[in-house]
């Protein structure tokens, strides 16, 4: 069996995640909402995979902001 390398691995998820959002990221711009999918900014490796890390680290911590404050009740202001 052969290891994958994690920075491979982590770009073939990236770009999967980017075809599996893109129709919910043409919908949300539909109502006028601001939303992006990242594809192709013109960066390569290692600026690229840094890009990535950090990119998926905003969205782990801010689901897990979201997870904490599941019980608290929100309101718009």
């Amino acid at each position: 069996m052969q290891a994958v390398l994690p920075k491979v691995r982590l770009e073939e998820t990236f770009e999967r995640k980017l075809f599996k959002y893109a129709g919910l990221v043409s919908n949300c711009q539909q109502v006028r909402w601001r939303a992006r999918a990242f594809s192709n900014l013109g960066i390569e490796g290692e600026r690229k995979r840094r890009f990535i890390h950090s990119t998926t680290d905003v969205a782990e911590r801010a689901s897990r902001w979201l997870w904490l404050k599941r019980e608290e009740s929100w309101s718009h202001k």
